[in-house]
């Protein structure tokens, strides 16, 4: 029975460290430039695709909308100068990756509050996703 015990609980320690770690990621290391949105077409709106569960008019602090202009003219090789926020709401996603976990990628099942927000260089827009802190910025794909 002692053995028992110690098994469960070495188990029970093993589920709550997984379910607690976050992956920390920034543009997934791959060249997203091919899956910009042009300004004429219609982003996607259907709940499957975003995985949003609650927004907000809310504004981003302006270090978190600077962290973001900088992190996204990395990704798509464009000047932060040039870059212009058009929306951005307040939403929770349902994991640690906002919802954009890569093939492969783990990701710790847990709410994870932060912004959607809609980027552009005055020719092309795209839909991004931000935690609150902006450690992590994903292009929606």
């Amino acid at each position: 029975m002692k053995q028992f015990m110690t098994v469960a609980m070495l188990l029970l320690l093993c589920i709550v460290t997984v379910g607690c770690a976050t992956v920390e990621t920034t543009g997934g290391g791959t060249d997203n430039s091919t899956e910009n949105t042009q300004l004429d077409q219609e982003l996607p709106t259907d709940p499957e695709q975003s995985e949003e569960t609650s927004v907000s008019q809310e504004t981003p602090p302006t270090e978190i909308q600077q962290a973001v202009l900088k992190e996204v003219g990395k990704q798509q090789n464009v000047a932060p100068e040039q870059l212009q926020i058009t929306a951005a709401n307040a939403a929770d996603w349902s994991d640690a990756c906002l919802g954009l976990a890569g093939l492969g990628e783990m990701c710790a099942a847990v709410i994870t509050p932060g912004w959607a927000m809609t980027i552009t260089d005055g020719q092309q827009r795209w839909q991004y996703r931000a935690d609150l802190e902006a450690r992590q910025v994903r292009l929606e794909k």
